[in-house]
């Protein structure tokens, strides 16, 4: 009996080291659960934040394609302000080149000559020969730069007068109108009879001007509407 007590106090002790050994191997198991738990959450909050700076990052995108759409409206919104004072600009520059142009009934257009182009003016009212031959018949040698002599040892008739013979409905049907063209409306090409700053009379283009203004505002003859077109 005395040496079966001990034995089985010892055994006892064994059994109450071995739950306390399980005890403890269980609590490491835990902890190292809730370690890898913690892990987890960790790994899904970085994530969330990975997922966080995608959704910012598209959402800075889609600002800046809607900034860019709003400066491509804004560039076609402000294109034609910028033609429109782009043509302002020019035709500011067209009226520094010429002075307002006053169209009369009378085909009177006062004009601001330049004395360099005197000479190039004479040759294009030399010109006007061809119309006066195919319309009235008068020989070129009738036309000079101070009128039109129809026959020989006629007096001189004056270029306006002439101009003015080729348009015998003009003054009756524009008596009382008076027109204002300037430069740009003609595309600089504006060609008539005109008079300088000095009352000075020369003959440009008429063609041209008859193209313009007198085959709109007049009734023209058939044949200056042939040569005018």
């Amino acid at each position: 009996l005395h040496v079966i007590v001990p034995f089985t106090f010892y055994l006892f002790l064994l059994l109450i080291h071995l739950l306390i050994l399980f005890l403890l191997l269980l609590f490491l198991l835990l902890i190292l659960l809730l370690i890898l738990f913690l892990l987890l959450l960790l790994l899904l909050l970085l994530l969330l934040l990975l997922l966080l700076f995608l959704l910012l990052l598209l959402l800075l995108l889609l600002l800046l394609l809607l900034l860019l759409l709003l400066l491509l409206l804004l560039l076609l919104i402000l294109l034609p302000f910028a033609q429109e004072n782009e043509v302002v600009v020019s035709q500011q520059r067209q009226k520094d080149r010429l002075s307002i142009l006053s169209v009369y009934p009378e085909i009177r257009v006062p004009y601001d000559q330049h004395a360099e182009e005197a000479a190039r003016r004479l040759e294009e009212f030399r010109g006007l020969s061809k119309l006066v031959e195919r319309t009235l018949g008068v020989s070129s040698s009738a036309i000079t730069t101070r009128g039109i002599r129809f026959q020989e040892g006629s007096p001189t008739v004056d270029s306006d007068t002439f101009l003015r013979s080729l348009l015998p409905d003009s003054r009756r049907q524009a008596e009382s109108r008076r027109f204002l063209v300037t430069c740009l409306s003609l595309k600089t090409g504006l060609r008539a009879s005109v008079e300088d700053a000095n009352g000075a009379w020369q003959t440009d283009n008429v063609g041209c001007f008859f193209i313009f203004l007198v085959c709109v505002y007049c009734v023209c003859k058939p044949p200056i509407v042939e040569e005018c077109g």
